[in-house]
């Protein structure tokens, strides 16, 4: 029963990687200050590295794994590469394909948790932002290209069902809740493993 458990946390985890992405691309897209942006989700994965390596590798601090926070800072640079070069001419591009390939290889180099996965989204979302009609049928198709990163990735499709039926339009929000939420719930999965063991 607890594999079973544990395969389908896997497999809801993968779901959640189309969600972050778009949330990271609508947040960059509306965003007055992009600067400012970054540093808040840099500091969040900052301060998710240690709960993060305490649940996985049960070490305070360990380097060989990025936390996929550290993926999110990566891919705002990414998406701050791609406005910079918006112009629809070959030389901008074919550097977008360059920051694009950069960026995956960044990913793997630095080990980060399902970093490959979320550059290809987030291209794909910025890519399509205009055409919300198809961004679910792409964000289904990437992530059916992405089972050799994960098996798991096999089921992230189904995270494309919150992105469809995203409507563009804002919920409520509490800032410090949204950013503090993934590494709060990191460290109480910590402490139930310590108590329950």
């Amino acid at each position: 029963a607890l594999a079973t458990a544990a395969l389908a946390l896997q497999a809801a985890e993968c779901c959640a990687v189309p969600v972050f992405a778009l949330l990271l691309v609508e947040g960059f897209s509306h965003t007055k200050n992009w600067k400012q942006y970054l540093l808040r989700v840099a500091v969040v994965a900052v301060i998710s590295e240690v709960p993060y390596d305490l649940a996985m590798q049960g070490k305070l601090w360990d380097m060989s794994v990025q936390n996929p926070s550290t993926g999110l800072v990566l891919g705002m640079v990414v998406l701050y590469l791609y406005s910079r070069f918006s112009q629809p001419v070959a030389s901008h591009k074919v550097l977008k394909v360059f920051v694009s390939v950069a960026a995956i290889l960044w990913a793997e180099m630095l080990n980060i948790e399902h970093g490959t996965p979320l550059v290809l989204m987030e291209a794909l979302f910025w890519l399509m932002r205009n055409r919300t009609g198809f961004r679910s049928l792409a964000c289904a198709a990437v992530s059916l290209m992405c089972p050799f990163v994960s098996p798991f990735y096999l089921a992230s499709s189904m995270g494309c069902l919150p992105v469809h039926m995203y409507n563009g339009e804002p919920g409520e929000s509490n800032r410090i809740i949204n950013y503090l939420a993934y590494p709060v719930i990191l460290l109480a999965v910590v402490l139930a493993a310590k108590y329950m063991i």
